[in-house]
């Protein structure tokens, strides 16, 4: 999850949210997002994305693709299960309901503080790493944007910025480091 949630730059809901009826060729679409209810982990709703640009299709590259086939055929076996509940949900618990993120963030923070991080790294952590990437490749705003279900440029522009800033300085030290 982790992996491909870096990979795409979804947010978590959208993430738990996706379905077989999803998943395209090289792409899969956006349409929900998931939300659980406080009192219990079993009851998750699903519900539209909370904006319009949230609405999309979101090109994979090959090893999201790798991931997805994966997952896929995990399901496969996990239906073997009486225990299995098929609601068509991609990224679940071994019963077949949508990850909680009360489930998901603690073994995100180990798994971080494993590798030595210690910043408070979240699902959104991800998804703000994956547009920074975008931003470092040079990739146009509006594709951005577009990618990650921005609606407003402000959101997309303030990561896009940092990025340029630090592009900038390490340019500057290049600058510096190049000999006349």
């Amino acid at each position: 999850m982790v992996k491909f949630l870096a990979l795409t730059g979804l947010r978590y809901g959208e993430l738990v949210a996706l379905q077989t009826n999803n998943l395209l060729e090289n792409a899969i679409s956006i349409d929900g997002t998931i939300h659980f209810h406080s009192t219990t982990y079993d009851s998750p709703i699903r519900t539209t994305p909370k904006t319009q640009a949230a609405n999309r299709i979101v090109p994979l590259p090959e090893k999201a693709n790798q991931i997805l086939n994966k997952i896929l055929a995990e399901i496969e076996f996990l239906k073997q299960n009486n225990h299995y509940m098929d609601k068509d949900y991609v990224f679940t618990h071994i019963n077949g309901l949508p990850i909680d993120y009360r489930t998901f963030a603690p073994i995100l923070k180990k798994a971080a503080r494993d590798a030595g991080i210690t910043k408070n790294v979240t699902s959104h952590y991800l998804r703000h790493t994956h547009v920074s990437i975008l931003a470092e490749l040079n990739v146009p705003v509006k594709a951005i944007m577009d990618r990650s279900g921005h609606s407003d440029a402000s959101t997309t522009l303030e990561i896009y910025t940092h990025v340029t800033e630090q592009m900038s300085e390490n340019l500057i030290d290049k600058l510096d480091s190049f000999d006349y």
